[in-house]
């Protein structure tokens, strides 16, 4: 009796399901879009090089900045040692290959130093000439290059010792 009630739940259970369709399967599909905006590229920074320029605490020059063409002044204090008074003036001149950060810059440094003697070496003066170089790269508050001491060329009694060495130099601006 147990297995006819069975086989009778079986067969109406098969007929129901023979009568109905089964559902379709569906997909759905989600559409999102993304509008990215690039990024525009940062601006460069424009080179402001006029101002005074220091060599560690010691001002060095005073230059003026023109588009790619530098003018100025070397700033010299006077030296009074050994019974001679040391004094230098020079200029500065230059050129840059840009007017952006990362710019190479290269400077002249013609200068003039003489020597005058006191006390004893009254009446003896030596006066030489040489024009040094600067080359490297510049942003608005550094100058990281290479100096290169130029030859001294002299006229006058004695000699003078150049204390000026080449090598690496950075030169920062001034309020920077």
């Amino acid at each position: 009796m147990i297995i006819r009630r069975l086989l009778a739940a079986a067969l109406a259970l098969a007929a129901a399901a023979c009568g109905s369709s089964p559902a379709a399967p569906t997909t759905t599909t989600s559409t999102t879009t993304t509008t990215t905006t690039p990024t525009a590229p940062a601006a460069p920074v424009t080179l402001a090089l006029t101002g005074t320029w220091m060599l560690g605490t010691t001002p060095a020059f005073f230059i003026t900045q023109t588009g790619t063409t530098i003018t100025g002044t070397q700033i010299f204090t006077p030296v009074v040692s050994a019974g001679v008074i040391v004094t230098e003036s020079g200029t500065v001149s230059g050129t840059m290959t840009s007017t952006t950060e990362g710019a190479t810059v290269t400077l002249s440094l013609p200068t003039t130093m003489i020597t005058v003697g006191t006390g004893a070496l009254a009446g003896t003066s030596i006066t030489c000439r040489s024009t040094d170089k600067w080359v490297g790269q510049a942003t608005n508050s550094k100058l990281t290059g290479t100096y290169t001491a130029g030859t001294f060329a002299c006229d006058g009694a004695g000699g003078v010792i150049d204390t000026k060495v080449s090598g690496t130099q950075i030169y920062t601006k001034q309020g920077s």
